[in-house]
């Protein structure tokens, strides 16, 4: 969901395949759209006519699910004239990947590296790999704030108990708290979603594929924990916390009861920026074998004035049309919007120029401002 740094990454083998007219009668009985293979979520028809569109670039959505940071490196001047204390809210900060990488970009004093954050990781007994599934361990931002401003504040949500541990000693060994950094364990959802939620309990720290579950699982004790459920509205709320910057969820296919759950938060621009994995489980193993359809949740969006774009692997961009009737890839991808104008023309100026022309120009003005 996200910029390499923390994303969920399954490798799949591309499957072409043009649906038949027989092949048709097999279909989710659940989807909408009926052309496009929603009945095998990794399988991938783009090439197929049925499935053609001039509404987005599939070529981008299809190759993000471990996007590159690129885009905030071109978003961030912005956020710091936006924000003279960026702050930060990661649903399903797994490892705190993000949270470093965040903390690295506008705090010019922080020093520790990925490779750094990694080794503390495994310190700290993880062994789900402790590099990030994107080899987010490896990862610098481009451009870091110059600026001595103060970090805003800056919350991890985790619901997997042993992850949410994990990272409270991750914080606490690097001293986050003085960072105005705080680590909850809970289930962010939807606005009608139960108080509890069921959590498997994994057996590898640091795992990255935990789903909740609403309703009590017919298994043995011990294989879920019960966690508290709360919505982005609710915690800015209780956390008294006005506007977030940056907002990043990766729930593992709840993404989009997540963003029904930050209605209030999106009416009011509250969140600047949100960033979101969107994925195959979007169709699979929803409550009441819903198939959730991406095309309805940017169409949400865009009624609360949101523009959102892929976020590309190679940096590149590609706008989503809201009016788009199938823009779903059906794989795991990454998806950022954002609904002040000036962000919207800065992601409109990436599409534009490319990620080659854009990553050259981030490192020219890196190189100029270390140099005044």
């Amino acid at each position: 969901m996200l910029p390499r740094a923390q994303t969920t990454f399954t490798m799949h083998l591309f499957v072409f395949h043009f649906v038949s007219s027989s092949a048709s009668r097999h279909l989710d009985r659940n989807a909408v759209d009926r052309k496009c293979c929603v009945h095998e979520p990794f399988l991938v028809c783009y090439w197929s006519l049925d499935c053609a569109t001039s509404c987005t670039n599939h070529s981008v959505g299809l190759f993000s699910n471990c996007p590159s940071s690129l885009w905030l490196d071109v978003l961030s001047p912005r956020i710091m004239d936006l924000s003279h204390s960026p702050s930060m809210l990661n649903v399903g900060a797994n490892k705190g990947y993000d949270v470093r990488s965040f903390i690295e970009r506008f705090s010019p004093a922080w020093d520790v590296t990925g490779l750094q954050w990694e080794r503390s990781l495994v310190r700290h007994n993880a062994t789900g790999q402790p590099c990030g599934a994107c080899g987010a361990c490896g990862e610098r931002p481009r451009w870091r704030s110059r600026s001595n401003a103060k970090i805003g504040p800056i919350v991890a949500v985790e619901a997997e108990r042993g992850n949410f541990d994990l990272l409270k000693r991750l914080f606490k060994s690097h001293d986050l708290r003085t960072r105005s950094v705080r680590v909850l364990h809970s289930v962010v959802t939807g606005p009608a979603a139960n108080s509890m939620a069921f959590v498997p309990v994994t057996q590898e720290i640091g795992t990255e594929t935990a789903r909740p579950v609403e309703n009590s699982p017919a298994t043995l004790p011990g294989q879920f924990s019960v966690v508290p459920t709360t919505t982005i509205d609710q915690l800015l709320a209780y956390q008294s916390i006005a506007t977030v910057d940056l907002c990043l969820i990766d729930t593992e296919g709840h993404d989009h009861a997540v963003l029904r759950g930050a209605e209030q938060s999106l009416r009011t621009h509250s969140l600047r920026i949100v960033a979101f994995e969107y994925g195959g489980l979007w169709c699979f193993q929803q409550p009441n074998d819903a198939c959730i359809r991406l095309e309805s949740l940017i169409a949400f969006l865009d009624s609360f004035g949101y523009s959102c774009w892929w976020l590309g692997n190679d940096g590149n961009v590609a706008h989503i049309d809201p009016t788009c009737a199938d823009a779903s890839t059906r794989r795991w991808s990454n998806v950022g919007c954002m609904a002040d104008s000036t962000l919207v023309a800065k992601m409109q100026e990436l599409e534009r120029v490319g990620a080659r022309r854009a990553s050259r120009s981030v490192r020219l003005e890196t190189r100029r401002r270390n140099h005044a």
